[in-house]
């Protein structure tokens, strides 16, 4: 029966139906997700998929936006990704995408769907994740590059794939010249006074990245994450090798009843560089600082709050995010400088 299906919407969303015809029965499609028993919200979210691909085949400029919960980040000769989620019956999220990237060589978009292995992976900070292997999330900003941050796309998600806590990541993606992508690259940069401190904790538990200031050692400026974790390794005596893998992705990690900010912003730092502390003001990606509830929580993810009113953020120098503590985030969104990272048009 449901191979049926398949086939008959597939001939059906090639006839020859009116836009509006096509865009009315793609976003009925995409509802069933969420308005159906969860029992069958897989189903129907792969139903949407088979009928997606069938419009965007027959008319790339197919316009998928419009449909609350169903986001889709269009960069023209570069990349289309239709980004969603579908509720588990255990209360989780798992997460499906369709993206298609611009064959250089083929002048053609090259489909790629985006298969989510985020509930079984909870480490995922050093690996690099391909479409069969993606690291899933609901993306809710996408940040295109610019002479700072060239050559790859940043994402802001929110991941609900574990049962005992909340995730939302800084996500980074890559188109090469084929239309193939991979996910995770090693473009994060600590300043002297800031490193990702990684707490050893138990299976009932996950990895977990956060600030920490207060250290012995500290990585020269704009070292990469690896010099950071190799200073952590030694203040806090884990006694293992560190791994020289550098983070590839930030994830943030906290109580399933509290929500933090992460967000790309115009806002204020401390520019420590030179002889004299001086606030600037340009684009970031500022979040919450988190902090266990109790000192006796240390290290499960469950138990993380944010601190309140305490901010750091990624800023892009030299084609990298890098890590600034204390970020004054109190700014309004005044217009911003003409020279930033450029958020997708359907999203502003």
């Amino acid at each position: 029966m449901k191979r049926i299906v398949y086939v008959l919407f597939t001939l059906f969303a090639t006839q020859n139906f009116s836009y509006s015809q096509t865009k009315s029965q793609i976003d009925s499609l995409f509802g069933r997700i969420y308005e159906d028993r969860i029992i069958a919200a897989a189903e129907n979210s792969n139903i949407f998929s088979t009928a997606a691909i069938a419009a965007f085949n027959s008319d790339a400029a197919f316009d998928f936006s419009g449909r609350d919960g169903l986001n889709c980040y269009r960069f023209d000769k570069q990349f289309i990704l239709l980004n969603w989620g579908v509720p588990e019956e255990d209360g989780t999220v798992s997460y499906r995408g369709l993206l298609w990237g611009w064959d250089s060589s083929q002048k053609n978009y090259r489909l790629q769907v985006l298969n989510d292995v985020s509930s079984y992976q909870p480490f995922p900070e050093k690996e690099i994740y391909t479409p069969e292997n993606w690291w899933g999330a609901y993306y809710y900003d996408c940040i295109a590059s610019d002479g700072n941050t060239s050559g790859f796309y940043t994402f802001l998600g929110w991941n609900s794939s574990q049962p005992l806590y909340s995730q939302k990541v800084i996500e980074t993606m890559r188109i090469k010249s084929d239309g193939s992508v991979e996910f995770g690259l090693p473009v994060f940069t600590s300043t002297s006074g800031a490193t990702l401190r990684k707490f050893n904790v138990d299976a009932a538990s996950t990895d977990y990245y956060a600030i920490e200031r207060k250290v012995k050692s500290l990585p020269s400026e704009n070292s990469d994450f690896t010099n950071g974790e190799q200073a952590e390794n030694t203040i806090y005596g884990a006694g293992k090798k560190t791994s020289q893998k550098p983070v590839r992705r930030i994830v943030f990690k906290f109580s399933r009843k509290h929500d933090i900010i992460l967000r790309y912003d115009y806002q204020t730092y401390t520019d420590k560089s030179g002889r004299k502390p001086k606030q600037r003001k340009e684009n970031m990606i500022v979040f919450d600082r988190i902090l266990p509830r109790d000192a006796s929580l240390d290290g499960q993810a469950s138990n993380y709050v944010p601190a309140g009113g305490v901010y750091d953020c990624f800023r892009p120098v030299g084609g990298k995010w890098q890590l600034t503590l204390n970020v004054i985030a109190r700014n309004p969104n005044p217009k911003q400088p003409t020279r930033k990272p450029v958020r997708n048009k359907l999203q502003q």
